[in-house]
């Protein structure tokens, strides 16, 4: 039996995790999956080679799944692929600036089923699949749904809020996980940790999001910039921010999806859904966005609330920034914030308020999140009963200070919350949810019993919660990074083979497990 690695080639890391799996146990991966092509000298290069560029639009699908044909896909099967075809049409938003037509999208989606059904078929041997991260774009979506209705393996690293740490689970919907693993052999500095009678202070020191400004790690200081790059500074130093988008979309190429995957190609989803776009019409694409981001931060300011009652008791809910998988697909059907925020709107105590606040990169360039967030979904907000939308100016840390308690989908403010005494209330199941002070809620009953339950929880009571659940819970987590960017980071030069020993074992006792 065999292995599929899906996806390791984003980063020098995640490359080198995949090449130190091969040279473990050479004989049980098979198939690597990909939108590079590794170096003829790699272990990992003998593996069969699926390019991932080919899988953005339908009309390059066969280019993938050479020698195959579209499998048929029966009643029942679709039925099972119900909640994966709603995912994988949301998720498509985040490849196509320009809007595809639904059925393109649909029988795009039932012919990759197919193709990934056929492939199934001619590869028998291969019952198990590594994704590098919860799967999050239309593809690999369809792929961990057709491979879970197959009955096959699925196993992916997702981070924690404890810098340094990952866990591998096997599904990100709510009862389907799993991740309580006890690892033999695994390096875990958090066993010395735990082993102390209050170790409250070392939690806090390692939490993920501690020296980030706005939801952003500070750029590196040491990294030497060119002298455009420097000119460019200078200018947005000058207010002139719109001016220097429009210079890098007039000099620079569009970011067209590669045409086929090579040595040097990467993985490029901007525009990944459409076919070759020129760079006039990025051009128009650039503007339109522009347009609609200046129209919806006026919005949003002009909505958002000219004064705090901080007097008064009330949940601080922290917008997500989207597209990211912590809300799609991690969220399900509350990848619409909204619907969530209803749900606690209703559950609020007598004279509680509802404090709502943008994540403050949603505000910033980015043309992946142009059907991200619209005025529509303010204007949303604003008609919710006891709901406030709180301006960007206000810190954050002085919400969750304040608050009775943070909700989110599965967003770092819940961890954050907990770290300074306050519980958490979330919509989507992640590593945390065994926590006593993590409320785990899906409707208006479930918000208003923890709402009940956790008015007389003292700040103690939080911190004790939480590291009861640290004890219980530390063998389950793994040192290790996600990225290179959170090797770099995280773990000195001297101890970046510790991560790369500690996840190669890690995802090979999980592998294995019968």
């Amino acid at each position: 039996m065999s292995t599929l690695i899906c996806d390791f080639m984003a980063d020098s890391y995640l490359e080198n995790v995949a090449e130190k799996l091969c040279e473990l146990k050479p004989g049980q991966f098979s198939h690597l999956l990909a939108h590079r092509k590794p170096n003829q000298q790699r272990r990992i290069n003998k593996l069969k080679f699926l390019d991932a560029t080919q899988l953005y639009r339908h009309e390059n699908l066969p280019n993938c799944f050479k020698g195959l044909t579209v499998s048929s896909i029966s009643l029942s099967q679709s039925v099972q692929l119900e909640e994966c075809q709603i995912l994988f049409t949301s998720a498509f938003d985040r490849t196509s600036p320009t809007p595809q037509s639904v059925h393109y999208v649909q029988h795009f989606f039932w012919d990759l089923a197919g193709y990934y059904v056929s492939f199934f078929k001619d590869n028998r041997k291969v019952d198990s699949l590594l994704f590098d991260n919860t799967p999050h774009l239309p593809w690999d979506i369809c792929l961990f749904f057709v491979a879970k209705m197959l009955n096959k393996k699925v196993i992916f690293m997702r981070k924690t809020g404890i810098r340094g740490y990952v866990y591998i689970d096997e599904d990100f919907r709510p009862n389907k996980g799993s991740w309580g693993f006890d690892y033999n052999g695994l390096s875990n500095p958090l066993r010395n940790i735990v082993a102390k009678d209050d170790f409250y202070s070392d939690l806090d020191s390692l939490s993920f999001s501690k020296g980030q400004v706005s939801g952003m790690w500070p750029v590196d200081a040491k990294v030497k910039l060119s002298i455009f790059s420097k000119f460019l500074d200078v200018l947005r130093s000058m207010g002139l921010d719109n001016t220097v988008r429009f210079l890098g979309v007039i000099i620079r190429k569009p970011p067209n999806n590669y045409s086929v995957a090579t040595n040097i190609s990467e993985q490029k989803t901007t525009l990944a859904g459409m076919s070759f776009v020129n760079r006039w019409n990025f051009v128009k694409i650039h503007l339109a966005y522009v347009s609609a981001l200046r129209y919806r931060t006026k919005l949003y300011d002009k909505l958002s609330s000219k004064s705090i009652e901080w007097d008064k008791p009330f949940v601080y809910f922290s917008l997500h920034l989207q597209p990211e998988r912590t809300t799609l697909p991690e969220g399900l059907v509350y990848d619409d914030q909204v619907m969530a925020i209803r749900t606690l709107a209703d559950a609020l105590p007598s004279g509680w308020k509802l404090l709502v606040k943008e994540h403050p990169r949603q505000m910033k360039y980015d043309v992946r999140s142009i059907h991200a967030r619209s005025c529509l979904d303010y204007e949303r907000l604003n008609e919710i009963e006891n709901v406030e939308i709180i301006p960007l100016s206000v810190s954050q840390s002085k919400l969750i200070q304040r608050c009775k308690c943070t909700a989110t989908i599965s967003g770092s403010v819940s961890w954050e919350g907990l770290l300074l005494g306050k519980p958490s209330l979330i919509f989507s199941e992640n590593w945390h949810t065994d926590c006593k002070s993590t409320y785990f809620v899906t409707s208006v009953k479930d918000a208003k019993d923890a709402l009940l339950n956790l008015r007389n929880l003292s700040v103690s009571n939080v911190h004790t919660d939480l590291c009861v659940f640290i004890s219980n819970a530390h063998e389950y987590l793994i040192n290790a990074a996600l990225n290179a960017n959170h090797l770099r980071m995280f773990f000195s030069k001297k101890n970046q083979n510790i991560s790369l020993n500690n996840i190669s074992s890690a995802i090979l006792q999980r592998l294995n497990d019968k």
